[in-house]
């Protein structure tokens, strides 16, 4: 009888540190990786997994944005964000060695940047 007891108490405290809430099918992540105001990755319905870093700079949010094929590939293509807008990227600029993706969102322009360098490849897999 304790050992049930003690698993339903286990269960109950598991369940209340969740929030109480039934987890999403792809939950956000929140991380932080030293940079913007906060950062999460999620996985969406085709299984890629997707990052943002974001800075709140006045009226204009700038995104840094990278997404992943389950294998690891970066997907380059149009992109769809938590809200299931779509966004095309316009315009490719280089920063400090980095790629930077420039797409129209909703009202501001969104800086997507993926996180690769020449010299690092695989430099958002140690990341995650």
């Amino acid at each position: 009888m304790k050992k049930l007891f003690a698993l339903i108490l286990v269960v109950a405290m598991a369940f209340s540190a969740c929030g109480g809430q039934p987890a999403e099918k792809y939950p956000p992540q929140k991380m932080d990786f030293g940079g913007g105001d906060y950062s999460w990755h999620y996985f969406n319905d085709n299984g890629q997994r997707i990052k943002y870093e974001v800075f709140q700079k006045d009226v204009l949010t700038e995104i840094h944005y990278s997404e992943y094929d389950e294998a690891g590939n970066e997907i380059k293509d149009t992109v769809t964000d938590p809200d299931g807008n779509e966004l095309k990227r316009d315009e490719i600029t280089y920063e400090n060695g980095k790629k930077t993706y420039m797409v129209r969102y909703r009202n501001g322009v969104i800086s997507l940047e993926d996180f690769f360098d020449e010299n690092e490849n695989n430099y958002l897999s140690k990341l995650y």
